[in-house]
């Protein structure tokens, strides 16, 4: 049922992103892969029970995980089972947020299974002892797996294929930004290996999608409450680019960033993406996001048109008011132009605090503030 290596292995990473993980490392060290997560662990019965069973249907009467409400990936045990194809050797060491003083431990001989008749008489080994260890992100919750004995070798082609499946896994934030202050993201997948030409090609296999931008939308509000000036700049993937400045009447923001990239989902994707997959993946994580120092805010993202597109093409506007008054005129048919929420992807940086601080300084009456749901700025 798994005929390619790369697949049996992206099973092993579903199931730490099934687990609640926020991280995943994958070591590929001297004929040994160690695959390890912080996700909620296993106690030794839940790994009789689930992980040791095949043809199990837990997931997909579950359907979405427990504590993120990711909808599950995995089915039928088979990732365990691929990881026959991977390695002669498999030990699995985890522990679980009920306990979490101990580590439950298991090993299979691939060699020696197979020699069964059926598949429900192999056995493992397994044993619960005091935890010695930390997992992922120096978790002391999660699961470690490694495959000792390999049966192939992994050559960079097969780390770019891993990323294939696996790239819609990790949403688009951290590629976008990554600046000192930020939250971890939901879920981030690490590859460590001696060949740095391998990790890169992993890396950027995993930024595909966002890489495939058409348009990219950069600018600052810089000491805006002096300035009244928003710095802008539009790219466009052949390469022209039209920076422009406009004002900010009444400007309440002394300080902010933004970038938004524009895609264009109706012909084929580059760096071999499925095109399904790509507006599906942007369905999910589409939109503007808000972030204030560093925290994003919930109410933010594609499922809150804050910035009016899809009202805009509802209402069959000929022109919309993000576009600049400037370049109206010069724009043909300029509805056609404007995206939808699930063909843009953006943050904007603020902080609220720093807003707060300056107003105080200049005796402005305004400033940008939070609500008291933490979850959005005032209105203003």
């Amino acid at each position: 049922m798994v005929g390619r290596s790369y697949i049996a292995l992206a099973e092993l990473i579903k199931n730490a992103y099934d687990a609640d993980a926020r991280h995943c490392e994958v070591a590929f060290q001297r004929d040994r892969i160690v695959v390890r997560d912080d996700g909620h662990g296993m106690t030794k019965d839940e790994l009789v029970a689930r992980w040791m069973r095949a043809g199990t249907t837990h997931k997909r009467e579950e359907r979405v995980s427990a504590r993120f409400k990711r909808p599950l990936t995995g089915s039928k045990g088979i990732g365990r089972l691929a990881v026959q194809y991977l390695a002669e050797r498999l030990t699995l060491c985890t522990t679980s947020a009920k306990d979490m003083a101990l580590v439950v431990e298991a090993s299979i001989d691939w060699p020696s299974a197979v020699t069964e008749e059926h598949l429900a008489t192999a056995t493992a080994m397994c044993r619960v002892v005091e935890r010695d260890r930390s997992y992922a992100a120096h978790s002391g919750v999660g699961t470690e797996i490694r495959l000792e004995g390999l049966n192939h070798v992994w050559t960079q082609d097969e780390l770019r294929d891993l990323a294939k499946e696996l790239w819609w896994l990790q949403p688009p934030l951290e590629s976008l930004y990554d600046e000192e202050g930020d939250r971890p993201e939901p879920f981030r997948i690490v590859v460590k290996t001696g060949i740095k030409k391998s990790v890169a090609a992993f890396e950027e296999q995993m930024r595909a999608p966002l890489e495939n931008w058409e348009v990219r939308i950069s600018g600052s509000i810089r000491n805006g409450l002096e300035s009244q000036t928003c710095r802008t700049t539009v790219e466009f993937r052949d390469g022209e680019r039209y920076p422009i400045d406009f004002p900010v009447e009444d400007c309440t923001i002394d300080d902010a960033r933004f970038q938004i990239l524009v895609f264009r989902l109706s012909r084929r994707q580059r760096h071999g993406l499925r095109l399904d997959q790509v507006r599906e993946y942007f369905a999910k994580y589409g939109g503007v996001h808000i972030y204030d120092a560093g925290f994003r805010l919930p109410y933010y993202g594609v499922e809150q048109d804050w910035l009016g597109l899809e009202q805009d093409h509802s209402h069959r506007r000929v022109i919309s008011k993000l576009l600049p008054k400037a370049w109206q005129e010069d724009v043909d048919r300029p509805m056609n132009e404007l995206p939808t929420m699930g063909r843009i992807f953006g943050i904007v940086r603020v902080d609220t605090g720093h807003e707060a601080q300056v107003a105080e300084k200049q005796e402005h009456p305004r400033p940008l503030g939070i609500l008291v749901s933490r979850d959005r700025p005032t209105d203003n």
